[in-house]
């Protein structure tokens, strides 16, 4: 995922007639501060480093600015799979700050561009919510910005082949035995 954020720092305003914008990578996001946003319910993170850092940061003359990092996410998503295969769940994103209180940082997530275009293996993304709020937690209150996504399990014509070598699995083997392989998903759910 592409992920965004935008904020305003006046300590890097800048007046220069023939430059509106300065922009860099890795370097210079190791110049500039960044805030410390983590994803909550995150299992898993890894960055896009081949050939290099995948990072974008841009500065504008009023000291706004973006920075684009690509990451690898891997989200724990609790599933209630009592109608599987013909289930829909609801998983979410949640980013907040890790230091920094709801007094210093408050995140915004009001849009979510190139929503239409995310792709979930296996699922079919029906819609999406978003939602910012302070949580309370013992050490302080805390920004939190959460992306919610309505998903649909796909199942297309190649999840009903049935291999050779018997290395089919299970819900497979008892979906094909009740169905008749003529329909579709929606005859199934």
């Amino acid at each position: 995922m592409y992920f965004r954020q935008f904020w305003n720092d006046p300590r890097l305003r800048f007046s220069n007639r023939e430059v509106n914008t300065i922009s860099g990578s890795k370097d210079f996001k190791q110049r500039i501060w960044t805030p410390d946003t983590f994803i909550v319910n995150a299992h898993d993170i890894s960055s896009y480093n081949v050939p290099n850092p995948q990072i974008f940061v841009k500065i504008n003359s009023n000291g706004d600015v973006l920075m684009s990092e690509r990451l690898k996410a891997s989200i724990k998503c609790f599933q209630e799979i009592n109608k599987f295969p013909c289930d829909m769940q609801h998983c979410e994103l949640e980013i907040e700050s890790y230091a920094y209180k709801a007094d210093t940082i408050r995140y915004d997530l009001t849009e979510m561009k190139g929503s239409d275009t995310i792709v979930i293996p296996n699922f079919e993304v029906r819609g999406f919510t978003t939602e910012n709020k302070i949580i309370y937690l013992s050490n302080g209150n805390y920004s939190r910005s959460i992306a919610g996504f309505d998903l649909q399990r796909s199942i297309n014509d190649q999840d009903f082949l049935v291999t050779s070598d018997n290395n089919t699995p299970a819900f497979y083997s008892v979906l094909l035995s009740k169905s008749d392989l003529s329909k579709g998903q929606s005859d199934y759910c």
